[in-house]
């Protein structure tokens, strides 16, 4: 479809070249989350620091012999981690967004505006999600090394199947992505909020489940 750009780029030359129309309005929004394809990878190197810190099994004993529970400890950590994720991935938005501004000549129109802040809500909510899910595979899997490389993989399978199939909005992270960080002729905030909402759910009961299923193994 020539009247949208479904990806990442932070080349404001071919995003200008491309034949649409409202591109003038997009193109400094795309470049400002071009980076976010590169969150994922970010997003697993926290949530493995976080969940695989040194001492932090002794640290979690003396906290379940307070009265403290697993799940209390999977959610501090969770929190922590979307918190150390999510401030950098805002700073350096906004860094980008006004750098574009400043040294390349972009103007922030009320449209721009608009359009920026809904791109970026949209992008945090699919950010979190992404967050949520990482915590979870770390609670679940003993092994750091083979959850990380079990996240990235599947999280980038999932960019080529969406590239594969940009028309149809397939069940990952990175699809989402996709049509928040470019050029779509619908509005991807509400579905970006709807598939935040169910895949995080969908985490979180699948974390349940497999820890269940390990106590009652014991």
């Amino acid at each position: 479809d020539e009247s949208q750009f479904l990806g990442f780029s932070a080349d404001e030359a071919y995003l200008m070249s491309l034949s649409i129309a409202q591109m003038e309005d997009y193109w400094p929004v795309v470049v400002s989350f071009a980076h976010t394809v590169l969150f994922p990878v970010v997003a697993v190197f926290v949530s493995g620091m976080i969940f695989g810190i040194g001492g932090s099994e002794s640290a979690e004993s003396v906290s379940l012999a307070r009265g403290s529970t697993p799940r209390n400890a999977f959610c501090a950590k969770t929190i922590i981690g979307v918190m150390y994720a999510i401030a950098g991935y805002l700073v350096f938005t906004l860094l980008v967004v006004f750098t574009c501004a400043i040294w390349r000549g972009a103007s922030l129109t009320t449209s721009f505006g608009v359009i920026f802040t809904r791109r970026l809500i949209a992008n945090l909510l699919v950010n979190v999600s992404y967050m949520v899910m990482c915590s979870a595979v770390y609670s679940v899997i003993d092994s750091k090394s083979a959850a990380s490389g079990g996240l990235l993989v599947v999280t980038f399978v999932g960019l080529v199947v969406s590239m594969s199939y940009p028309d149809a909005v397939a069940p990952f992270h990175m699809a989402y992505w996709m049509r928040t960080c470019g050029v779509s002729g619908t509005d991807p905030l509400i579905s970006a909020v709807v598939y935040s909402i169910v895949s995080s759910g969908i985490a979180l009961f699948a974390r349940e489940a497999a820890c269940a299923w390990r106590t009652a193994a014991r």
